[in-house]
Formats: structure tokens, C-alpha cells, sequence
């Protein structure tokens, strides 16, 4: 009976008797066997701690006190940044691991150190069991130890590999799978010689492995996925087949292979954290700007534009501010950004530089974690917009975040709080980490090599298997000489045949494979692999592309299977070739124009219309068309808030209950009261919130409040720029609706104007906008503008007597003012052009009505895209990519 299917029928057999606790080399294996032993037919329900990694088994029995707890790399990190900080203080001396010339730069040797500690005890007791005197570095280790145990023992831990090799019984009985790759299963192996104890390794000469070599890389991929696409193609199911790489690098040439044939991969691939450009933000950051501002390293923060400041232009402004006056650096006392920024008038630009400097000594000053959390969201909200962030940056982001949870968390279990610098181990702890994507759950499931030892899929591909690639090697500790090491009698252990040897019965059908050159050089085949494969290469075959390319060539026919590329085209083909329909974007469709109507159309057979309506017909009747009479809602991904209408409705009504105060009040904004307005504002913000949470309109609680922390920041502008640009003006509407019809032309006029302010013979428009998208290009002198809403919301404040003499657009989340007409202060449009399209928009009005009525929605030649949500519907101005769940698929 083949080793798989034997092996296979004692775990199956293991886990019905319900008797047996099973021990596999890693979780992914004990995962693997979890879910195999259920679809196999066995029990229907297993309990899920019956199926553990060896380092669960050891957690679980090694004798430790009950209340401790084990030692994770957290908490090694602040005994490490502690014992360093006394070290370089001469609080304690360690000459032969920190000497003193090096003591000014202890916390660089905060993660060596770290990893240090697991082998300390292992070291000690073999120098001591062999007599070996290693001088300075015994007393050194045993200086360290002491240190590190009582440190462990104020906070209630224990360091697992320090325990002795000996395990308690629980009363259960154990199977351990495969202890030939568990690195340290021969320091207990002693321990479990008898039963309750039994353990099963694999049988290499039951192994039906197929192995291949190839002459490049690139060949072996197409084989394997070639292969796989045979598997598939016969109904077999994705989740049957595992791949296993051993160059965790190169899994996005698989995974481009791969969708170019269409097969689906659930990679669980996972690489250093920082090599993510959001992972090592905060340390660009804290590079950049807590030192002397040199250049070079402000474009690194500044330049990669895959981070999301919500200032985009500041940055790159500084950086060519800086090339332009060879501004490379503060020189000591010489603040060389300022005095050159502020001699040219750049103010603005090194309040920025200056605020985001503040931000990072506030960062670098954080006593605790918990402060430093705290102090991390507040500079990211103030200075970083999380929705320009794409999928996998944010992703990472959000992970590298939550890595700040785990030392919150350690911190608040130590008895005392230990010497270190938060924000700089942060930042250490963030370069050990490891960062694995979230999978999509279905398909080819794609691991690293080694942590997949044990699993046994009906189809397993092992690709890769160089020599230099699938070594394992069990390192002792770092601090030890080679003579040192050799006298000690300590050595690595080499665990690769071990490993390859268990690959090698890895499945029903397994397939290992190695090739000749990759894609960084040439590789060595390991020589277990050169027995069982020969020295030759295989042939790999005609690729997909290959046979597509001969049947286009003419030479062989259609070929049996289309990779995704092929059959996408043969569509575009057919799409280009088609004939089209009618599209309301391009010709009048007077036939449902009464239809559509019936949305707009009032019981006296009037047309209304609203100024934002009109703006929204002048800028695009066909995004007129989808909004108001199709009532269409594109779905743009990613947005901040379930709804961009409910924010801006909130950010209006928190404005309007401000102004309605001081239009109670009967004085206007009085400068001398600020500080009593921010209070006010203050309670405003609140008792809305108040109000919306009891008609249940409030969002989900993470974004809600979001929505309240932005208002307050909003609403904080708002007043700074009040007190600036109107004071002591009086409010006389708010949100007043008006009606005007236009009996002739079988038209109604109506719209809310958001506020109109008067101070002596000044009356002044204001609409609120979430953001204004109008530029000066939209109010030409000559002709007429693409923007109608400001005059049409004039026209009808001038019919009730309220002709304004300026009109401008505020800007909820700048703080600032468009003035779009304003005699005062150079306004984009002069009194007499402006009064002419106001008097104009009557004649507006009916000539839309009539378009209407004609069923005309066609295309402008120029419109106003910029703030367009139709881009997902719009073929004339947009080419969209839709998230086919690929990169760059369109």
C-alpha cells in the first residue's frame, strides 16, 4: 500500500477512535489534516485541539507555573531595549557583547539582542558541560541570563526554550507525525521513547514522487501549470492541488503565469513586512524630519506618491523648493529651511514642514505605547487621507498598525514599566515581522517551502527544490566564536534531506521540480533529486502561448485548451464586430422623453428644475439623464462613507444650527467671541449627532465617529475663516427654499440657498459645497459658463427682493472661499457679466425644459467630468478597470 494512503488510513482511524491527540511539524500541516480527515468520510465533527503543531504540544505540557506566561518576541524587544539602555548608561557591562565604544549606539542592537535570549541557557550549560572556559563572554552570558530571568519573573513569564526537555502527562494519549523535520524533537525524544507516545515518519522507499528538471525557471512554471490546467480541466477541484515554492520572490511570476491560463491561486505566500513601502513609513518619517531636514531623505517621504498625504502638493513643493536654493540640509544652529522658505514668502510651506516636524517629536516623546497609539491616529488623521491608500497598501497599513496592539498589550502586562523609547521599538518590532496577504479562499493554494512538510494533497507540486533554495539549517546562537562554537561542541544541524525526503511522499501524485537557470542565476540540483531524476533535463513541452501562436501562423490547428488572454480576445472581437444598439448618450429618444419626464414633471404639468439640476444638465445631460430621471447610483469603490449625500447633509445642518444661533442673537459674528464659538460649535456637533443617532441615520461606529472628529476639525476652519472674511455680517437666510414659476415656458424654479449674509449695503451668497470642483474656466467673460448653480440660486434671491452683491462657493473640508463674484476682493467674475447671466437663466431654464421634452441626453463636447460619479457608466470619457479580483484586469 502506497505511504500516503497507509498513512492516511492511521490518521483516519486515529481520529475516530476520539482517543489520540495528533502532533504535526506546523499548523499549516495540522490545518491541512483537520479538514482532510472530514472530507475523507470520517468523523462529522472532530474537535479542533486534537489536531496541534509541535510547538502547541510543547506549550501545552511543557511544566511551567500556571499563571506565567511564555515569552514572545514583544516581550524580548523590551527586555532587550532595557538591559541595552543600562548598558550604555555603565549600569550594567557587557564588554564582549556591547563593548563601550559601541555603547552610544545601543538601541541599533536592541533586535540582535532579542534574538539572542531563546539560547542563552543552551549555551552556559553546554560550556560548562564540556569545561570550556570562554573568559569574558561566560560572565557576559551569565550577566544576561540573571538579568532576563528576573525580568521574566516581574512580569510573570517564562521563556519556553529554557525549559528542561521533559514533559508532564495530561492523561491523553499523543501521535507525533513526522518528528524527522521538528527541529528540537531530539531534545525531548528521551521523554517520548514510551507510551502515551507514538510517533510515524515517513517511508522513503514507498515515495512516488515524479521529478523533473528544466533548463530555466520560466520553463518549469509553464510545465507545472500546464499540468494543473490538465487536473482541472478533468473536474478535479482547485482546493486538491497545493503548490509548494521554495523562493518566496517568486510567486508573482507564478501568479502572472497563472492568470494568463486562467487558473486560479489562493496564494498563503508572506515576506518581510518592511519590504512594504506603508510597513516602513514611520521610519521614513522619523528619518526625514527628526534630524537636520536633509533633502534626499525628504524626497524619499515625499516623492513616492503611494502615500497618501492629504496635502499632495506641499511635499513635492518642499523638495523642489529645496533643489531650486540648494537647501540639502540645517546645518547645527542654522535652521537653513526657514530663513529660506519664509525670505521668499513660502510661510505656508514651513508652517507645513514645521507642523509635520511637531507631529514626529511628538511621536519620538511618547512615554508609553498606549500614548504612542494615541498619538500615531492623531497624526495620521491630520495629515494622511486613508481613502487614496490603494487595496494592498491598506491592507499592510492596517496590519502595521495593529503590530502597535501587540506592545500596548505586553506594556500593560509588565509589573513595571521598562526603559525604553516606545516609537524606536515600534519601529524595531515592525523590521521582525512577517506580513502574509489575505488569500482570496478559493483555488490552487500556494505556500512556502518547509512549513507544508506533512500535508499529503491528492496533487502536490513542489517547485523550485534548488539546492541553495531548500537548505534547513538549525542555527545555534550568533554569539559565539566558530572555535568558540566548536569547542562547546555546538553545531548547526541540516535538516534538508530530512525535509526533501518527506516532500518526497508528499501526496498521490507529487511532482518535484528543479531547473537549471532562474530568474536571479544558475542553481544546483540537490543530488537526492540527480538519483531519482537522472541528469538530463526534461522536455517541458509546447507552452500556451506556443500553440496559439502556430494556429495563427497557420501551422496546426485550434488548440485543445485557450489560455484567459486568447479567450478574452476572441470576446473583444466579437464585441468590436457587433452591431450596436441606440444609446440615449448619442441621439434624442423623443419616444420615452414623456416617460422619463414623469420624475420631473409636477401635477400641473410642469417641468422642475433646481440650480443644482440645471448645473448638472450644463455640465452633462447625460449625467443629468442617470441622476434624476433614471435615478441611477454608480457604485465607485472605496468610499469613506456609506453615503457622501448623508455627510454633506450633516456637515450643512451642523452650519445652519451655528448660524441660526447667531441670527437669534440678532449681532452677526462678533470676532471678540471665538472662543465661546468654538464651545458652541462644540454642543452644535453633538446634540446633531444626538439627533441623527436617535432617527437612526447614523453610520456604522468606526466611520461615525470619523464623521464627528472630521466636523469638529471642519467646523474649527469654519470659524477661523469666519471671523476672517465676514464679521460682524449678519445671517438672514438659511437653507430658505424658494419657488418661482415660470408660467410661460411651463417651467418651475426651486432651490434651498444655503445661507445669504447682509452687513450695511454688502449682501453676500454662500452655498456650501463638501468640495468645490469649479474653476475660474468655468466662468468665461466671453460667453456663457458651464457652471449655472450661483447665478440661478442670484436670480432667485433678486425675485424675492434679495439681489446679491457677491456669490461665492465655501469649501466645507478646505475652510476656504471660491468667489466666484466679488467686486471687494477680485472676484473671478466682474458685476456686469455676472448680472447677465443671471438675468439669462429664465431663458436657461426654458431652453433646457424644451431639450428635455425632445429627449436629447446627448454627450457635450466639453463637460464638467471632474466631479462626475458616473465614471463606471461613461464610455465617452473613462475608460474603466473593473475589479476582476487580478492586477491591471480590465
Amino acid at each position: 500500500m502506497p505511504f500516503v494512503k497507509s498513512f492516511e488510513k492511521v490518521i483516519l482511524e486515529t481520529a475516530a477512535a476520539g482517543e489520540a491527540v495528533l502532533v504535526f511539524p506546523s499548523e499549516v500541516a495540522a490545518h491541512f489534516w483537520q479538514r482532510r480527515v472530514l472530507e475523507a468520510g470520517g468523523p462529522e465533527a472532530i474537535e479542533v485541539d486534537r489536531f496541534i503543531s509541535w510547538d502547541s504540544f510543547k506549550e501545552h505540557l511543557t511544566p511551567a507555573e500556571h499563571t506565567a506566561r511564555p515569552a514572545n518576541r514583544a516581550f524580548r524587544l523590551f527586555f532587550a531595549a532595557d538591559f541595552l539602555q543600562k548598558a550604555a548608561e555603565g549600569r550594567v557591562s557587557v564588554e564582549s557583547l556591547l563593548p563601550q565604544a559601541f555603547a552610544w549606539n545601543a538601541p541599533s542592537f536592541t533586535s540582535w539582542l532579542s534574538t539572542l535570549l531563546p539560547g542563552l541557557r543552551m549555551t552556559r550549560r553546554a560550556a560548562e558541560a564540556v569545561g570550556v572556559d570562554l573568559g569574558r563572554v561566560y560572565d557576559d552570558l551569565v550577566t544576561l541570563e540573571e538579568s532576563y530571568r528576573q525580568f521574566l519573573k516581574a512580569g510573570g513569564f517564562f521563556e519556553p526554550s529554557w525549559q528542561d526537555p521533559c514533559l508532564r502527562e495530561d492523561g491523553a494519549s499523543y501521535l507525533i507525525c513526522f518528528p524527522e523535520v521538528i527541529e528540537d524533537y531530539s531534545d525531548y525524544a528521551s521523554s517520548l521513547a514510551e507510551p502515551p507516545f507514538r510517533t510515524v515518519t515517513a517511508a522513503k522507499e514507498e515515495s512516488r514522487a515524479e521529478v523533473l528538471r528544466f533548463e530555466t525557471t520560466l520553463e518549469e512554471m509553464d510545465w507545472v501549470l500546464r499540468k494543473i490546467a490538465g487536473y482541472l480541466d478533468g473536474g478535479m477541484n482547485p482546493r486538491d492541488i497545493v503548490i509548494t515554492l521554495s523562493d518566496s520572490e517568486e510567486w508573482r511570476y507564478l501568479e502572472e503565469e497563472a492568470r494568463l491560463y486562467g487558473i486560479p491561486l489562493d496564494i498563503r505566500m508572506g515576506k518581510e513586512l518592511t519590504s512594504y513601502r506603508p510597513a516602513v513609513f514611520f521610519s521614513l518619517l522619523s528619518e526625514a524630519l527628526s534630524g537636520s531636514l536633509e533633502l534626499e531623505a525628504l524626497e524619499g517621504l515625499f516623492l513616492d506618491r503611494a502615500y497618501p498625504w492629504k496635502n499632495r502638493d506641499a511635499g513635492p513643493a518642499l523638495v523642489r523648493f529645496g533643489r531650486e536654493h540648494s537647501v540639502l540640509k540645517n546645518y547645527g544652529d542654522v535652521n537653513l529651511w526657514k530663513d529660506k522658505l519664509t525670505a521668499t514668502g513660502l510661510t505656508g510651506l514651513w508652517n507645513y514642514l514645521e507642523a509635520l516636524q511637531r507631529g514626529v517629536r511628538s511621536l519620538s516623546g511618547a512615554e508609553t505605547f498606549a500614548s504612542l497609539r494615541t498619538r500615531i491616529y492623531g497624526f495620521i488623521d491630520r495629515f494622511l487621507d486613508a481613502d487614496l491608500w490603494s487595496e494592498e497598501h491598506r491592507q499592510v497599513f492596517r496590519y502595521t498598525l495593529d503590530s502597535l496592539g501587540d506592545l500596548v498589550k505586553t506594556e500593560g502586562l509588565l509589573a513595571a514599566r521598562p526603559e525604553v523609547k516606545p516609537f524606536r521599538l515600534y519601529l524595531a518590532y515592525l523590521s521582525g515581522r512577517v506580513y502574509v496577504p489575505r488569500g482570496a479562499g478559493a483555488g490552487v493554494r500556494v505556500f512556502p517551502y518547509g512549513v507544508t512538510a506533512g500535508i499529503m494533497p491528492p496533487v502536490h507540486f513542489v517547485v523550485g527544490a534548488n539546492q541553495g533554495r531548500i537548505r534547513h539549517i538549525s542555527s545555534v546562537p550568533a554569539f559565539l566564536r566558530e572555535d568558540q562554537r566548536i569547542a562547546c561542541s555546538l553545531s548547526d544541524r541540516d535538516f534538508t534531506d530530512a525535509f526533501l525526503s518527506l516532500y518526497m511522499a508528499s501526496g498521490m501524485d507529487v511532482y518535484v521540480s528543479s531547473s537549471a537557470r532562474g530568474f536571479e542565476g544558475p542553481g544546483l540540483t540537490p543530488s537526492l533529486l540527480l538519483d531519482r531524476g537522472g541528469p538530463g533535463f526534461n522536455v517541458s513541452g509546447k507552452s500556451f502561448r506556443a500553440a496559439e501562436e502556430a494556429y495563427w501562423a497557420g501551422d496546426e490547428d485550434l488548440p485543445t485548451r485557450f489560455s484567459r488572454c486568447f479567450v478574452e480576445g476572441f470576446e473583444r472581437i466579437a464585441v468590436a464586430f457587433h452591431p450596436a444598439a441606440s444609446s440615449f448618450s448619442f441621439q434624442e429618444v423623443p419616444d420615452l422623453a414623456a416617460d422619463l419626464l414623469t420624475e420631473v414633471t409636477d401635477e400641473n404639468g410642469r417641468i422642475v428644475l433646481s440650480p443644482t439640476a440645471m448645473d448638472s444638465f450644463t455640465g452633462c445631460r447625460f449625467q443629468y439623464l442617470l441622476t434624476y430621471l433614471l435615478r441611477v447610483e454608480d457604485n465607485i469603490p472605496g468610499p469613506q462613507y456609506p453615503d457622501r449625500m448623508e455627510r454633506g447633509t450633516f456637515f450643512h445642518q451642523v452650519l445652519c444650527f451655528f448660524m441660526e444661533h447667531l441670527r437669534t442673537e440678532g449681532k452677526g459674528f462678533q470676532p471678540g467671541r471665538i472662543d465661546e464659538y468654538r464651545k458652541f460649535m462644540t454642543q452644535v456637533i453633538r446634540r446633531t449627532a444626538d439627533q441623527w443617532e436617535k432617527e437612526g441615520r447614523a453610520f456604522i461606529d468606526p466611520v461615525w465617529r470619523a464623521l464627528l472628529r472630521e466636523t469638529e476639525e471642519f467646523c474649527a476652519a469654519f470659524l477661523e475663516t469666519e471671523e476672517k472674511e465676514f464679521p460682524s455680517y449678519e445671517p438672514l437666510w438659511l437653507e430658505k427654499k424658494l419657488r418661482l414659476p415660470l408660467a410661460d415656458k411651463a417651467v418651475l424654479l426651486k432651490g434651498f440657498v444655503d445661507r445669504l449674509s447682509v452687513c450695511g449695503d454688502d449682501t453676500v451668497l454662500i452655498d456650501y459645497k463638501t468640495k468645490v470642483r469649479s474653476v475660474k474656466a468655468d466662468f468665461p467673460v466671453e460667453g456663457e459658463p458651464t457652471s449655472i448653480q450661483l447665478p440661478a440660486y442670484a436670480y432667485l434671491a433678486g425675485q424675492e427682493g434679495r439681489q446679491p452683491v457677491r456669490a461665492l462657493y465655501y469649501d466645507i473640508t478646505k475652510g476656504t472661499y471660491t468667489r466666484v463674484l466679488d467686486p471687494l476682493n477680485k472676484g473671478w467674475v466682474d458685476p456686469d457679466t455676472f448680472a447677465r447671466w443671471t438675468a439669462g437663466v429664465p431663458f436657461r431654464a426654458a431652453e433646457m425644459a424644451d431639450t428635455l421634452r425632445r429627449g436629447d441626453y446627448s454627450f457635450p463636447e466639453e463637460g464638467t467630468c471632474q466631479g462626475c460619479d458616473y465614471r463606471m457608466v461613461c464610455r465617452e470619457k473613462y475608460v474603466v478597470r473593473f475589479d476582476t479580483g487580478e492586477e491591471g484586469g480590465v
